[in-house]
């Protein structure tokens, strides 16, 4: 199938879905070899979930995924295979001059700090890039692990849109401060998506990462999900007053879901949301939060 496709020399989108089957390296190879002469192909959605893919064949895909040298918009969702922090490094897409956007899904995998970091400098070197966008939920990410990822990233000129997932990890207090010092220095971001639902986040992590966003003096939207942390009054009572000093901000999301929250807390985040004075569109998501009396 996969070589039978390399024969639409015109084919110029392409959206493959082969998750959830076995695969070894000789079908890895002929996938690669299958895009030799796809050349006009821009547009490439290649989804292997749950394949079993390790770090060797991790490599053999992405050989293969080079020779689509005209592709300007790439989806590769590799979640829930056996890619190691060896196999992320190997994810190199630079030679790839004409790439703007990226979707990278690596959930569920067993990259660790090294990885993160390695995968980071890689990407920075993408020239063309605009739109990244990276999934690493339920790895091995825990204290520096996610800011070695951005600041190698904040290396890149170019990048404005920015989506960070990294849900359900091990993040902490010092992790995410060091996020928020990464996060700070990326002053070109229009866009900027922030997902760390159910990780250890506490009061100084919070604030910090809250506090970066300040720094981001282009930034028109923001979305943020502190879902599943319990965040408490003391961490509200911090968050609220820079809210309201991130007065650029067009639309805003924020998830603060099961967290435990007074009263007051949610008057002063109210207050402060209405001093956005350009905002046009909010989203907050306040399910299932305790009221504390």
């Amino acid at each position: 199938m996969c070589l039978a496709f390399s024969k639409y020399q015109n084919l110029a989108f392409l959206s493959l879905d082969l998750s959830h089957n076995q695969c070894n390296s000789s079908e890895i190879s002929d996938i690669a070899q299958g895009f030799v002469n796809c050349v006009n192909l821009n547009n490439l959605k290649l989804q292997r979930r749950n394949n079993d893919i390790n770090d060797q064949q991790c490599q053999l895909l992405i050989i293969g995924l080079l020779k689509c040298r005209n592709i300007s918009s790439l989806e590769i969702d590799l979640s829930g295979n056996k890619i190691s922090s060896q196999g992320a490094q190997l994810i190199t897409l630079e030679s790839l001059q004409n790439l703007k956007n990226l979707k990278l899904s690596l959930n569920e995998n067993y990259i660790c700090q090294k990885g993160f970091l390695n995968l980071g400098i890689k990407l920075a070197k993408c020239k063309n890039l605009t739109d990244l966008s990276i999934e690493l939920k339920q790895n091995e990410i825990s204290s520096s692990g996610a800011s070695d990822l951005i600041g190698s990233l904040n290396k890149s000129t170019t990048i404005v849109n920015l989506q960070l997932d990294i849900s359900e990890n091990n993040i902490t207090v010092e992790g995410v401060t060091k996020l928020g010092g990464a996060l700070s220095k990326f002053q070109q971001l229009i866009y900027l998506s922030i997902l760390i639902r159910q990780n250890k986040i506490g009061v100084q992590g919070v604030t910090s990462l809250v506090s970066s966003f300040l720094h981001l003096k282009n930034l028109a939207c923001l979305k943020v999900d502190l879902s599943y942390n319990n965040i408490g009054t003391k961490k509200m009572s911090g968050i609220s007053p820079i809210i309201a000093t991130v007065e650029q901000i067009a639309h805003l999301s924020i998830n603060l879901r099961k967290s435990n929250l007074q009263d007051q807390d949610i008057l002063n985040l109210g207050a402060s949301l209405s001093k956005i004075s350009n905002l046009k569109s909010l989203k907050l998501d306040l399910k299932q939060i305790s009221i504390i009396k």
